[in-house]
């Protein structure tokens, strides 16, 4: 991408044309400029963390093909989940072969998300 538009306000929208064609994964993304969210729910952890591990691969060989380098040390996994005790239980999440760090509350497009941000809205 042009280094004209990094920080313009069309860059939000110019890298979402250039990405429009994510692959499909498992989880659910969402997805704002370069910040990309997955997310998915699952019977066990170990499935959690089986799902998120594919789908890591796959969106790191796309960017790959595209020159585009995914962040070990800015992605990070999470667990929400209605048990206190199961809420602190931390993913085995690969990235690239690296295992992914694990935040609690995570901040996603800065906003903290906390398990009480499960129960915010009615």
């Amino acid at each position: 991408m042009d280094s004209h538009a990094q920080g313009s306000v069309l860059a939000p929208t110019l890298f979402n044309i250039y990405i429009n064609d994510l692959p499909q994964t498992t989880s659910r993304k969402f997805i704002y400029a370069d910040d990309i969210c997955c997310a998915t729910q699952a019977k066990t952890f170990k499935e959690l963390e089986h799902t998120l591990t594919l789908d890591m691969s796959v969106l790191s060989d796309y960017c790959a093909k595209w020159r585009l380098q995914p962040s070990v040390l800015k992605t990070v996994t999470s667990v929400f989940h209605l048990h206190n005790a199961s809420a602190s239980t931390e993913l085995n999440v690969l990235l690239n072969g690296k295992r992914i760090r694990h935040e609690h509350q995570p901040v996603y497009l800065g906003v903290t998300l906390t398990g009480h941000s499960l129960f915010a809205a009615t």
